[in-house]
Formats: C-alpha cells, structure tokens, sequence
C-alpha cells in the first residue's frame, strides 16, 4: 500500500482525498531510537470511597430557611426565565416552597428535625422523602449519608431537586426520583416531563460515593441528573447584591467532585459537566440512562474516567 501512495504522488493523494478515500498516516523507528513518550497517566490509588469519607466535615450549627420559591431570588438565578408557573404546577399553589440552606455542615436527617414538617422533608426510619427542592447556599453544606439514610426519595410529584452552591456529600446510601402519587421509582416517560436532579454550580464540590442512583433528570439545562455547571458571570456579580440571607461572595473557581463505585441507571444523563474542573469518576457503572451515559462537556478540564462501565444507552453511546 505504501509503494502505491508513493507511485501516485501529490497529485494522486489529493485526487483520493477529494474522491472521500481515508488516509492513514504511520510512523517507524529505526532500531535503537525510542519512541516518544506516552502521556502520563494520573495515580488513581487515592480515588477511593474510603476517601471520601475521609473529606466528609465534622456538623456545625446551621442555618434553614423555607420559604415560598416566588420571592427567593436564587430560585430566580437557577431556574430559566418563565419556569415559575412549572413550580406552581407541580406543587398545586401559587406559592411554591423550597428549603433553603444558608450556612453551617448539617445532615439531612438534622435539616429534617429543624424543617419540622413532612410535607417537605419526611422521614420513615433510614428511608427520607423529599418533596420540594433544597438550596444549598455558597457557605453551607449538606451531608446525605449512612447510617443515618438508607434511601432518599426525591418527588417528581412535587418538584424536589437538589441545588448546591455550597458543597454536597452523598455516601452509601439510595436516591431515587420517586413518584409519591404512584409510590414507585419516576421511570423516564419523555424528555420534558420533570424528574428530580442534583446540580452543583461555581465554587463548590459535591462527592458520590457508593451511591445508587436512579430515575432522574429530564431535558432542560443543567436537570439532566448529576450535573457540575460553572455559575454564568452575570449571576456570580449578582448574588452578592441581595439581601441576607441569599448573599454571599461567589468563588468562581470551576465546580468540582467525584463520582466513585456508583450506579446509575434510567437518568437522562448519567453524568455531565461543564467548565467543571478536577472531576473523577471511577468504578461506575452506568446502565439503561437515556442520553447520555457519561457527558463531559464544553471547557472542563483535569477530568479523571476509569474503570467505569456504560452500557445499554438508549440513545448514544
């Protein structure tokens, strides 16, 4: 083949090329002569569930605010222009509510005892049920682990979801988009129809470790499961300007995480991110999710995929 290329010429070459005929370029080294150096490749012992844990924050005394979604202006900031009639929908009033969370490291089962009240945050043993979103804002952090949770159930019903501005622990433990009307998981029907998701923005970090995830995340920017967005410029210059307690000095480092020895399956995305930084996700199995299985989109860089396994997309691989 190659004596063929060098009987045609430059002529002949790019005649092929314009005809749509592949080419193929190689290279050989003289006996003797290295070949150039393969890229390093990073040490993945660190990466660990153990080490998650290991970064988990020793609790603090919090801060909780709940309040109707309608005059809060992070939800203003988050979610696109005109979706405020969804929320409204959703929860069947004109003053949908959120739980916004505004400072101090709390768990979930601690946010529960201080919302007091299970029309938002039920609790049933190890097994919790989440039915409107939580905000987690830039100083805060929730911690959503065992022993203390088995199973966080998020409502599709009602439009729960999780926001973190702050950071985000998820650790050995189930997290289901759930349909508390039908009391089963919120299998995908189509692509506008809304299911629970967890997003982190700008300036903070959220960890999965030995998590199982499922029935999540729908078509709309930054809803599709487990998304890591940066925080657009206009919004970090604007958060600082509202009043207490929705303010507070954006980091605008890029968001970060890992997803480490998780399941995911039947999500719209199984993972995305975008202008993320330092991301790693290891030993994950995605399964049946509907998009995408991994999505590592536009401007996110110091990524780390290894040892996961995607499988059975419905639509690209």
């Amino acid at each position: 083949m190659l004596k063929d290329w060098c009987r045609l010429g430059m002529l002949g070459v790019v005649a092929l090329l314009l005809q749509g005929c592949p080419v193929y370029v190689t290279s050989t080294y003289s006996p003797g002569v290295s070949p150039p150096a393969g890229p390093v490749l990073p040490d993945l012992s660190g990466y660990t569930t153990t080490a998650v844990e290991a970064m988990v924050p020793a609790t603090t005394a919090a801060s909780v605010l709940v309040t109707d979604l309608m005059t809060a202006p992070r939800f203003d900031l988050f979610l696109d222009t005109g979706i405020k009639p969804t929320w409204q929908a959703l929860q069947g009033t004109p003053n949908p509510t959120a739980i916004f969370i505004t400072a101090g490291i709390m768990t979930l089962g601690q946010l529960a005892t201080e919302v007091n009240d299970a029309n938002l945050l039920a609790v049933n043993g190890t097994e919790f049920t989440l039915h409107v979103p939580i905000f987690i804002l830039g100083d805060a952090t929730l911690i959503i682990a065992a022993p203390e949770v088995s199973v966080l159930k998020m409502s599709s019903v009602t439009g729960a979801f999780i926001s973190a501005n702050g950071d985000l622990f998820v650790l050995n433990c189930a997290v289901y988009g759930w349909d508390t009307v039908n009391d089963g998981g919120a299998d995908y029907v189509d692509e506008d129809t809304f299911r629970p998701f967890f997003t982190n923005w700008s300036g903070s970090a959220m960890y999965f470790s030995n998590v199982h995830l499922d029935h999540l995340g729908y078509k709309a920017s930054k809803r599709y499961a487990v998304s890591y967005s940066v925080t657009s410029e206009w919004r970090r210059d604007l958060i600082p300007t509202f009043d207490p307690p929705y303010a507070w000095t954006v980091d605008h480092s890029p968001p970060t995480g890992w997803m480490v020895d998780c399941v995911v399956n039947d999500c719209y995305y199984g993972f995305y991110c975008f202008e993320a930084e330092d991301i790693t996700v290891i030993d994950c199995v995605f399964d049946a999710n509907i998009v995408y299985g991994i999505d590592p989109h536009d401007y996110s860089t110091g990524l780390i995929f290894a040892r996961n396994e995607v499988r059975n997309t419905l639509e690209r691989s």
